[in-house]
C-alpha cells in the first residue's frame, strides 16, 4: 500500500517477520506491534487495526467499487499464494498477529488448526502454487476501458520470483467474491514484477524489483496492447452443472463441444 478508500482513509498491510520467538507463532512472528495486520489510517493521523491474519501481504488495491484486496504470500498456514478481500474485524488465518486482538485469549503457538479454521475468512482466490506464480505481488485492475485489450475490468498482477505475469476475473455471488486466475504473459524482463500502474492510454507500467530471493531484472517495463485480438479465455464462470467459458474470439462450436478439447487439472489445499 497504502491505498486510500472513498472517504480518505488509507490502508497499509505489515509483514510479518523471521522473529519466531519475539511475538507469535512457532515459524514466523510479529516481532513489533502490528505485523501481520491490515491498518487503517484515517485523515486526522489514527492508526486503527483492520483485519488481522496475514503472513507475507505484498500488494493492496481497491476497487472501482470501494473493495480492498489483499495478496499473500505461501508459507506456514499459507498453503499457497492468494487473494483476500479485507473486511474490518476479519481474521485471515496466520496466528502470530492475534497477539494484538483484544477480543484474542489464547496463544498463537498453541492454538489448534482447527480452531483457527474456524475463526478465518477463506480467501476468495487461490493460484496454484509454482504453476501460477510462487511470490506473489501487487494486483491492479484494468480500469482503462479497453484501451489495454479484451480484459477491462480485470485484475493484473505479477510475481517477484517467476517471469510469469498473471492476470484475474472476479465475480460476486451472493455477497461474496469469487474467481478464477490466468497466465498473461511470460517474460524474462518481468522476472521481479513488483508494483504496476495503468496510464491515461492505457499503457501498463510495471516497476521490477531485484531484492532478496527473486533476483529481478530492475527497472520499469511497460506493456501495451498491439490492438490485434489474441485468442485466450477471456473468463470462466462456475455454473450449476459445470463452468460457462468465454474466449475472446469465435470458437469452432464442434471444437468446443467435445470433452476431449479440454485437459483438466485438480488442485486440493
Amino acid at each position: 500500500g497504502p491505498v486510500r478508500d472513498s472517504e480518505g482513509n488509507f490502508y497499509v498491510t505489515l509483514n510479518l517477520a523471521h522473529a519466531p520467538d519475539a511475538w507469535g507463532g512457532p515459524f514466523m512472528g510479529a516481532h513489533v506491534k502490528y505485523r501481520g495486520w491490515c491498518l487503517q489510517i484515517t485523515p486526522k493521523g489514527e492508526v486503527i487495526p483492520f483485519a488481522s491474519g496475514l503472513r507475507s501481504p505484498n500488494g493492496l488495491c481497491n476497487s472501482p467499487d470501494g473493495d480492498i484486496f489483499a495478496t499473500d504470500n505461501q508459507g506456514e498456514f499459507t498453503v499457497t499464494n492468494v487473494m483476500h478481500h479485507l473486511q474490518k474485524g476479519h481474521f485471515y488465518g496466520h496466528p502470530s498477529s492475534l497477539n494484538f486482538d483484544p477480543n484474542f485469549k489464547g496463544s498463537p503457538k498453541t492454538t489448534t488448526v482447527e480452531e483457527l479454521d474456524k475463526m478465518r475468512t477463506r480467501p476468495i482466490m487461490f493460484f496454484p502454487f509454482d504453476r501460477m506464480g510462487r511470490s506473489i505481488s501487487e494486483p491492479r485492475f484494468d480500469t482503462t476501458g479497453g484501451k489495454f485489450g479484451p480484459f477491462a475490468g480485470q485484475m493484473f498482477l505479477g510475481d517477484i520470483s517467476n517471469r510469469l505475469y498473471m492476470r484475474a476475473q472476479l465475480d460476486k455471488v451472493d455477497g461474496q467474491w469469487q474467481g478464477a486466475c490466468f497466465p498473461f504473459m511470460t517474460h524474462d524482463d518481468l522476472i521481479g514484477a513488483n508494483r504496476e500502474a495503468f496510464a491515461p492510454d492505457g499503457t501498463l507500467y510495471v516497476g521490477i524489483t531485484n531484492r532478496g530471493w527473486g533476483k529481478g531484472v530492475m527497472g520499469l517495463r511497460a506493456i501495451r496492447w498491439t490492438g490485434k485480438m489474441p485468442f485466450e479465455v477471456q473468463k470462466i464462470e462456475l455454473a450449476r452443472d459445470g463452468f460457462n467459458i468465454t474466449f475472446t474470439e469465435a470458437v469452432d462450436p464442434a471444437t468446443a463441444e467435445k470433452p476431449a478439447s479440454y485437459a483438466v487439472q485438480h488442485w486440493d489445499y
